[in-house]
């Protein structure tokens, strides 16, 4: 058990600094992206700033995660990107009866904001 368990955390430490790999690389041309892929990235990245965010109150983080806390300016700079392309696809007429709820809940998530 206690291998199983140490095999685990071996496996686990580094996946979040490759998670930020993959999606900022995933996030580089938003204009490439369907609305509906642009919601499923925004997912991703808030999931990683909170998890840099939850880092930041650890005592002895470990280096896999450091390197995620060291990437969140990154990632809000990724986040805000998404947004901007989430809310400028929202003029385009195209939205799919797929992104069309989506796109509706991205506004009134905008409207809460202000």
């Amino acid at each position: 058990l206690c291998l199983l368990l140490l095999h685990f955390v071996a496996r686990f430490c580094g996946v979040h600094a490759k998670m930020a790999d993959e999606v900022l690389g995933a996030i580089e041309d938003v204009d490439a992206i369907s609305f509906y892929g642009l919601v499923h990235w925004l997912g991703e990245v808030s999931k990683l700033i909170e998890r840099a965010d939850q880092v930041a109150l650890l005592k002895a983080p470990k280096a896999a995660d450091l390197e995620l806390a060291e990437r969140k300016d990154e990632l809000l700079d990724g986040q805000a990107r998404l947004r901007r392309a989430m809310g400028s696809s929202l003029e385009r007429p195209s939205l799919t009866k797929r992104e069309k709820p989506l796109a509706e809940e991205f506004l009134k998530d905008q409207l809460q904001k202000l």
